[in-house]
């Protein structure tokens, strides 16, 4: 029975990986080719982000999680939150060690593996492991929404931290980008001849 369980996770496992790895060499073609140009991936981020996600949260959260249910699961929040700061205490560490710009500690701590758990649980559902994790009187259909939606709701408390840091830490990174740019006008051989001018004509 073991046995049995083991190769279903694995190969629900191995289901879920190769669905995300299609569809990144989907995308990596589609850009090698020309089809897609950086605004149109911009776009489509944009729409995932503040649409799709939104949404699937909403849809796939609000049956679920109840005032009842979050007092159970109070370790999923939580989790969630020292998660994100532990990923942001990182990103800051690697930026004093290493000198890395400040999106680094905006991309430690932002949520990018999303897609593999829930295709991960789509696998076992169609594979049966989910039957073992099943409350009594529970089917797997009503686990799988069950296990979404606490994924969903880490995703939603990661998120929600990231993004009341990631402005000022992105604005950072534009103000050292700017003074970069005054740095190298000031440095250029034309801008110093005038200076040079300037100086001799005020003697």
């Amino acid at each position: 029975m073991s046995e049995s369980s083991f190769t279903a996770s694995f190969l629900g496992a191995l289901e879920g990986t190769v669905s995300v790895l299609l569809t990144l060499s989907v995308g990596f073609l589609v850009a090698q080719k020309g089809m897609v140009d950086h605004k149109t991936v911009h776009r489509i981020s944009s729409l995932c982000t503040k649409v799709f996600l939104p949404c699937l949260i909403a849809v796939q959260m609000g049956p679920e999680l109840t005032a009842k249910n979050l007092g159970r699961l109070w370790i999923i929040p939580t989790w969630g939150l020292l998660s994100t700061i532990i990923a942001h205490l990182l990103g800051w560490l690697a930026q004093s060690v290493f000198h890395t710009r400040s999106w680094v500690i905006v991309a430690a701590g932002r949520p990018n593996t999303s897609a593999l758990p829930l295709l991960l649980l789509e696998s076992l559902g169609s594979t049966g492991v989910l039957k073992m994790l099943a409350g009594d009187g529970e089917s797997a259909s009503q686990t799988l929404a069950r296990a979404k939606s606490l994924i969903l709701l880490n995703v939603v408390i990661q998120q929600t931290i990231t993004f009341q840091i990631a402005p000022s830490l992105l604005e950072r990174d534009a103000q050292q980008d700017e003074g970069r740019d005054a740095d190298d006008d000031a440095d250029e051989p034309g801008a110093g001849a005038v200076v040079l001018t300037l100086v001799v004509m005020s003697r």
